[in-house]
């Protein structure tokens, strides 16, 4: 391993937590501070880390994406944030009194957009700033940054991540689904875990999607 050629890095998402950045309530300088403490703070911690492990290396960190964007479907914004673990039925409960359903859908739509967008800019700039400071002279630590746009996002016009089918069981729309559906059954015994297994490549990139992670990285390289 100490001898391999190249190494692909990608991290920082799941310790921000992808329910806290979906989640309407979260508050703006929270997620900046969460975002660039895991996606520059402890990526350059790895980076150092994995430069003296792979002497040899060239090293790649790849970027994120959007989520959701404002040419995200919004009638599919529920089915879509309760696969990944946040329902959204406390704001309507709090927000009821004060506007329809339909308003406090684009109220929370608005929120969670921010949301995404902020974690794209803010973990973006943090994976290059932690690239710049470690690479040295040599170069060996380049960042390979996916052109997501909004109409990449999840739900959007020109996805190029996995959302969820609008039909009665609001089905994955991965063609692993299957495969991993008998996996899920085997393995997962919370009920409420297995629904969220069942749906698992909801927000993560489609077939499209990863064909630009690999010319991204191949240009990086």
């Amino acid at each position: 391993m100490a001898d391999a050629d190249v190494v692909l890095v990608n991290g920082g998402i799941n310790d921000v937590d992808i329910r806290f950045i979906l989640n309407p309530f979260t508050d703006k300088r929270q997620l900046v501070h969460r975002t660039g403490r895991h996606c520059y703070g402890s990526l350059k911690v790895l980076l150092t880390r994995a430069l003296a492990a792979f002497p040899r290396a060239r090293i790649v960190v790849t970027s994120y994406y959007p989520v959701l964007s404002e040419d995200s479907h919004v009638p599919f914004l529920s089915d879509f944030l309760a696969t990944l673990g946040v329902p959204i039925d406390p704001a309507f409960r709090l927000l009821e009194q004060h506007m329809d359903r339909v308003t406090i859908l684009r109220v929370v739509f608005t929120k969670v957009v921010r949301n995404c967008r902020i974690f794209h800019e803010e973990s973006t700039a943090g994976i290059q700033r932690a690239v710049a400071e470690t690479t040295g002279p040599d170069g060996r630590v380049r960042a390979a940054l996916v052109p997501f746009t909004a109409t990449n996002a999840a739900l959007a016009s020109n996805p190029w991540l996995f959302g969820i089918h609008a039909d009665l069981t609001v089905s994955p729309e991965d063609p692993m689904a299957a495969e991993r559906h008998q996996a899920c059954d085997l393995f997962e015994t919370d009920i409420f875990q297995r629904e969220g297994c069942y749906r698992a490549s909801a927000g993560h990139p489609n077939q499209r999607g990863a064909e630009a992670y690999a010319d991204a990285i191949l240009a990086a390289l």
